[in-house]
């Protein structure tokens, strides 16, 4: 480790030598020592080996920029600001296209707009499968998110709950709304009619981007299929989705109309750090009888 003033003097050859060795040590070990070199310059590195710290001297040369901690085994880099994005197919295509932008701030990361992000940016382009998020939260049941700290903004799904199917003499009821405060909001598909075997409506949704839920079939010779969840597949025999991957779709109808889905909505929430918000998550409709169908539960999903 050496530091220098970079001015090498006009000198006898027996003292220009180890000067000029000097400023090369220095170099090589990018002005590593206890104390800050001096003079400054700008852009120029400094191990600071009192503290541990690998720091650069800004372009106006006024200060010292901290990039990094190290030791003798392990280097850990020091980001500013981090920009994460996820492009998939557009709205019109049945997907979603999400926008994910965050900031990690001495150490703990946030979720931002980009218009709130300053200064420089690096920006990391996600692909493949790995996870975009640190945490998510399902809820299948109502009940509060209790926004943790150094959290602003939040990524939001809901899935009312499916319709239920009708049967001779009796319509399915209604799914229920499924919702994360007043920002999100997806009603659940009606439930098939009795009637003329008419096929329960799709639910609404309310949000920055919605799907409505697929209307319930009407009845024919057999039993009528129920409406499609929006965002991953369709009600089965009961509306239930298998496995629970698959929310909201409609209890299929007995010789009468099949529910609708419930409907689909997503967006960015703005929070505030320790609030306590209300989800509500829709139950499917009930089938109208023996026979009949039951719609699936809505979700609700918090990403952050």
């Amino acid at each position: 480790m050496a530091q220098h003033d970079y001015n090498i003097v006009d000198q006898s050859g027996a003292l220009f030598l180890p000067d000029l060795n000097n400023v090369l040590q220095a170099i090589v070990t990018q002005n590593a020592g206890p104390a800050a070199p001096s003079p400054t310059y700008p852009f120029m590195m400094w191990p600071d080996t009192t503290n541990g710290l690998l720091k650069m001297r800004n372009a106006a040369n006024l200060t010292w920029i901290t990039l990094g901690a190290f030791d003798a085994s392990s280097w850990s880099q020091r980001v500013r600001s981090l920009v994460l994005e996820e492009q998939v197919d557009a709205p019109s295509t049945g997907a979603e296209e999400v926008a994910l932008f965050g900031r990690i701030i001495e150490g703990q990361p946030e979720l931002v707009s980009r218009e709130e992000l300053d200064g420089d940016e690096v920006v990391l382009t996600k692909s493949g499968s790995g996870a975009l998020f640190r945490t998510i939260a399902t809820f299948t049941a109502s009940g509060g998110f209790l926004v943790p700290a150094h959290v602003r903004r939040v990524w939001v799904e809901a899935w009312g709950g499916g319709g239920g199917g009708a049967t001779a003499g009796f319509g399915g009821l209604n799914g229920g709304t499924s919702s994360f405060g007043s920002a999100i909001s997806s009603t659940g598909g009606q439930g098939g009619g009795q009637t003329g075997g008419i096929g329960g409506v799709g639910g609404s949704a309310v949000g920055p981007f919605t799907i409505n839920g697929q209307r319930g079939q009407n009845s024919g010779d057999g039993k009528a299929a129920g409406g499609d969840a929006p965002r991953g597949g369709g009600g089965g025999l009961d509306g239930t989705a298998p496995s629970g991957a698959t929310p909201g779709g409609g209890g299929r109808g007995n010789t009468n109309g099949a529910g609708g889905s419930g409907g689909y909505a997503s967006g960015w929430v703005s929070v505030t750090p320790g609030a306590n918000l209300p989800i509500t998550v829709g139950t499917g409709g009930g089938a109208g009888g023996a026979g009949a169908g039951v719609g699936g539960n809505g979700l609700v999903v918090v990403y952050w």
